[in-house]
């Protein structure tokens, strides 16, 4: 299955739990949905087949859970994330466990997590690439290394801060 918007406004609720779990090769949200009020995006995308997704245009001022959002996505190379604040976010909790071929996450906005078990976020993350490169901005590069103990050591994940 694929999965497009039309040109009007296509509005999300709250919860998007397992709103497009498996069988989606492609997703183009084409900047006309609106996630402005959507609060919880577990497992929203578990399991899909695409290569790649951008997912720049979603506002994510209300979220507050991404608990294993892209789990299983075992295709996904790189995912656009660069316009995700997530402030309030305090679940990120398997985010892309099971992502062998990640090579890709930008996160420079990326706020949030008032708690962040990375072990458990970058669970299996690129396990099947040389490395995963992953786009943080400074404050979330803290946060990341306060709650994980990161040393910077890790070749199979590589933070590009900026």
């Amino acid at each position: 299955h694929e999965f497009h918007t039309a040109a009007k406004k296509f509005v999300l609720p709250e919860g998007c739990y397992q709103m497009f779990k498996g069988g989606y090769y492609g997703i183009d949200f084409n900047n006309s949905v609106d996630t402005s009020k959507v609060k919880y995006m577990q497992e929203m995308f578990r399991g899909c087949y695409f290569e790649s997704i951008d997912l720049s245009c979603f506002d994510t001022s209300s979220l507050i859970d991404t608990y294993g959002m892209f789990s299983s996505c075992t295709f996904l190379r790189s995912i656009d994330l660069s316009n995700f604040v997530g402030a309030n976010v305090t679940d990120m909790h398997a985010m892309f466990a099971k992502c062998r071929n990640l090579e890709l996450i930008d996160l420079r906005n990326f706020k949030g997590a008032q708690t962040i078990n990375f072990f458990e976020f970058m669970h299996e993350l690129g396990k099947s690439v040389t490395q995963t490169e992953i786009i943080v901005n400074s404050t979330f590069y803290s946060k990341f290394n306060q709650y994980s103990g990161y040393t910077g050591k890790d070749s199979k994940h590589k933070f590009i801060v900026q």
